[in-house]
């Protein structure tokens, strides 16, 4: 079979499988699939047919797309960097070097990304995404990179992240405007709109719908109308306006009938069931809520039918049928946890808690108060904590601002004062963090209602004054406005009497006037015809400066032309090296340690320049736990680039190789360091880098280390103890045996890693080096202060030293506050600590 025919083969086969698709709205067939991966394998022309295949496939069949995608991956992997293409132009043929491996890996990443996305995964997305983004960067993809922004924004928002979704989102639409792409400009628009919904801001989540409405409207893109609606009738069900929300949904559904689109239907059906449920109408709202279910149901969409489940379940709920939404909602949850849907368990259990809470309020109420506070209330904090944790992992913060507020209300019935005022304060500043407006009313309301019960009444009144500001924020927004308008027409009526007047009083001069006027005239003429004299006098020698003014113009002309070229290759380094940090910052942990993986901790990083040569590392491998600092050579672009190749070294020493020695790890990073360095160098290089690597046995309280040149110390409030390390550098001496040491902890050790940017910096009185003995000082002083003081402390010294000079080095310092073993905590102050060398 040729290659042609192979393809044509592969191309139809996809083209039936997503005909089965429209036609029978099911799962796709296994057994096709594999017979078009099977025709495909080997031939790098069907490249195309996997991407393809595996796009159409991302929302419906994950798993499939997932399968696809990453053989499509492994063929992209295998091709050159780049592959000749001919251009013709102006009847002459030219031979380009087109990236063809680097377009093709870029659209892939993008794929996953998307994949994931649907399997709610969306750290995972957020990795394939970033790697399209840097990939598109390179290839100059200006409508991938558009796209791929936003739906690094869209994961950021469904990880509750909305200042970091917000400027994706708004560097996607900047993109799309500069592009021309009127499309993606309109699609764009209706995400930040969802971001401004999603933090209570719907006035101006409604701008940007009715923006992206307008451009739909003239592109004549009906889905997208029809997404834009959706919207609105959301935003409008939040604000309260249930009548707009409720035409808006019937709009929908109207389009949908037209179109066909059974999903969105039942979608539609959802919406306006929880439009009336939100109107305490929970009859009307079973009804579409039963509607929408008998629609998903005949798609198979488990996703949607889990949703309309908890719907339902909910309705149940507020016509107080307890024990029918409680078995909606674990029919739900059922489902949630075959799919690995971990959004949806946490909505779910969360839904749960709800049931449970108002079975506890309905026993409270009715005089079983000790039933409701026994049985009902710790049923509703035991989902609560559930969803908790998951929306902990996901890392969904209004959610878990929210549930939290749900769990300190049970609290405050269960006179658990304490605890209610700990969990409130925490879910209202999680909440001012994100921005979300309607759960910051509910955390004030709860507040004002707890320190009323504790009798601190002027707290409760400032909480109850902030839940009545929050309340009415929306119509303070329309007031204002209105108010604006309003001054706005009476400033102008001041002016136009004013401007009035002002004219009537100068007709008045004018008319008394003419005879003036006329002589101003004459006297005006006699002057212009005497300058006209001395012009003609002064012409003939202007015309040999006006020469030398033409000469001096061109060449002034051309040095600005200079100026301009310089300034926007300046732009654009400096763009490439903020985009070089964007990628840094998110290659490195956001964490050095998780929530009880550690005492307490704080990383002081100080960069010199934009980007750094400093970073720090981390890993987990059971009850071990590695972690680095590593100080590479140079600053800036320079050190950064080598940061990159360090952090690299790190993660192919540990994860690829598998090794788990500190001393044999900085052995094996020295030799391929080395080698990498020397690979394109005649002189071979001297570039390298200063690493301390720790691995901590979390239950023996053990630490073993390496070191090249990096320093290591342990203080508490009696001494600073340093230890030894090697004295080579990371790309000093290949085959270097790098010596690893132990250490045993003792209560209250902090332990501290550091490069050498603190101690080498200028200042002070004379101008001198921080020096390394007052630092170890400056930690011995600060060792016993809480981390985040100690890393406020460090940075305090650090910029009185420094002063008016300029900083020289990256700085980076790591303090951590490591778990002892329980065995040593009765050692005496003199005990020695156990060091062995291994």
């Amino acid at each position: 079979m040729s290659m042609k025919t192979k393809f044509f083969l592969c191309m139809t086969l996809a083209a039936l499988l997503i005909g089965r698709r429209n036609c029978h709205a099911q799962n796709y067939n296994s057994d096709s699939l594999i017979r078009i991966i099977h025709l495909a394998k080997g031939d790098t022309n069907n490249l195309n047919a996997y991407i393809i295949l595996g796009g159409k496939l991302s929302r419906r069949n994950p798993d499939s797309a997932l399968l696809l995608l990453n053989k499509a991956l492994s063929i992209a992997e295998s091709l050159p960097d780049e592959i000749p293409e001919e251009i013709t132009e102006d009847d002459s043929v030219y031979v380009l070097k087109v990236p063809f491996k680097t377009k093709k890996l870029a659209i892939i990443n993008y794929r996953l990304g998307g994949v994931m996305e649907g399997k709610n995964d969306y750290r995972a997305a957020l990795g394939y995404l970033i790697k399209a983004l840097v990939l598109s960067e390179k290839t100059g993809n200006e409508k991938l990179r558009c796209g791929t922004l936003g739906d690094i924004g869209l994961s950021y928002w469904n990880l509750s992240d909305y200042p970091k979704a917000l400027d994706y989102e708004q560097q996607a639409v900047k993109l799309a405007e500069s592009i021309g792409n009127k499309k993606e400009i309109s699609r764009l628009a209706g995400n930040l709109g969802i971001l401004y919904a999603d933090q209570g801001n719907y006035n101006k989540a409604l701008d940007y719908y009715n923006r992206t409405m307008d451009m739909f409207v003239a592109l004549k893109d009906k889905a997208g109308i029809l997404r834009t609606l959706n919207n609105m009738g959301v935003v409008f069900c939040d604000k309260g306006d249930y009548l707009k929300a409720l035409d808006y949904d019937f709009k929908a559904i109207k389009l949908e009938e037209e179109l066909k689109d059974q999903e969105g239907l039942a979608r539609t059906q959802g919406n306006i069931s929880v439009v009336y449920m939100s109107q305490k109408k929970y009859s009307e709202g079973l009804d579409f809520g039963f509607k929408a279910l008998k629609l998903v149901q005949a798609l198979g969409n488990k996703y949607e039918i889990a949703r309309i489940l908890g719907i339902i379940g909910t309705a149940y709920n507020g016509l107080g049928e307890s024990m029918k939404a409680l078995n909606y909602n674990l029919w739900a949850l059922h489902i949630r946890k075959d799919l690995r849907d971990k959004k949806g368990l946490a909505t779910g259990y969360a839904a749960v808690g709800d049931i449970y809470m108002a079975q506890g309020d309905s026993a409270f109420a009715k005089g079983s108060k000790e039933y409701a506070l026994r049985v009902k209330y710790p049923n509703a904090l035991t989902y609560y904590e559930k969803a908790l944790k998951l929306s902990k992992e996901l890392g969904y913060k209004s959610d878990f601002s929210s549930w939290l507020g749900d769990i300190a209300a049970i609290q405050i019935t269960q006179g658990k004062y304490e605890d209610a005022e700990k969990n409130l304060l925490r879910a209202l500043a999680l909440a001012d963090s994100i921005g979300a407006l309607d759960t910051q009313k509910q955390h004030h309301k709860l507040l004002s209602e707890l320190y009323a019960k504790k009798k601190m009444f002027d707290k409760s009144l400032v909480h109850f004054q902030k839940y009545s500001a929050a309340k009415d924020s929306v119509a303070n927004i329309d007031n204002t406005l209105e108010a604006g308008k309003k001054a706005m027409a009476f400033e102008y009526e001041k002016k136009a009497a004013l401007m009035k007047a002002e004219q009537e009083r100068k007709d008045a001069v004018i008319a008394g006037s003419r005879l003036r006027q006329r002589i101003i005239i004459y006297f005006i003429s006699s002057v212009l015809l005497l300058v006209l004299c001395l012009g003609a006098l002064i012409y003939r020698g202007s015309l040999q400066k006006q020469k030398a003014n033409t000469q001096l113009e061109k060449k002034n002309k051309i040095i600005e032309h200079q100026k301009e070229l310089v300034e926007e290759k300046n732009r654009h380094i400096t763009d490439s090296i903020q985009y070089a940090k964007r990628i840094q910052e998110a290659i490195l942990p956001s964490r050095l340690f998780e929530a009880g993986e550690v005492k307490d901790y704080f990383i002081y990083y100080a960069p010199k320049d934009i980007v750094s040569g400093d970073f720090y590392w981390r890993f987990k491998d059971g009850d071990d736990l590695f972690f680095a600092v590593v100080d590479c050579t140079g600053h800036g672009v320079p050190g950064a680039m080598m940061s990159m190749l360090g952090y690299d070294m790190l993660e192919y020493a540990l994860k690829d190789k598998g090794l788990r020695q500190p001393g044999l790890i900085l052995q094996t990073i020295n030799n391929e360091i080395i080698a990498k360095l020397a690979k394109n160098s005649n002189s071979g290089s001297t570039d390298g880098m200063d690493i301390t690597l720790c691995k901590f046995n979390v239950k023996a309280s053990i630490l073993t280390y390496a070191g090249a040149r990096n320093g290591i110390c342990i203080a508490c409030a009696e001494e600073v103890r340093t230890f030894p390390v090697d004295k080579r550098s990371i790309g000093d001496e290949e085959g270097y045996p790098f010596r690893e040491y132990t250490i045993s902890l003792l209560a209250n050790d902090t332990v501290y890693l550091f490069t050498d940017g603190f101690a080498d910096q200028k200042g002070g009185p004379q101008c001198r080096k921080f020096m390394l003995g007052r630092f170890h000082l400056l930690l011995k002083e600060i060792s016993a202060l809480p981390c985040d003081e100690q890393k406020k402390k460090l940075n305090d010294e650090f910029q009185n030293w420094k002063g008016k000079e300029s900083q020289r080095d990256d700085v980076l310092i790591v303090g951590i506050k490591l778990p002892s073993n329980p065995r040593l905590h009765g050692v005496v102050e003199n005990s020695k600590r156990i060091v062995a060398a291994g």
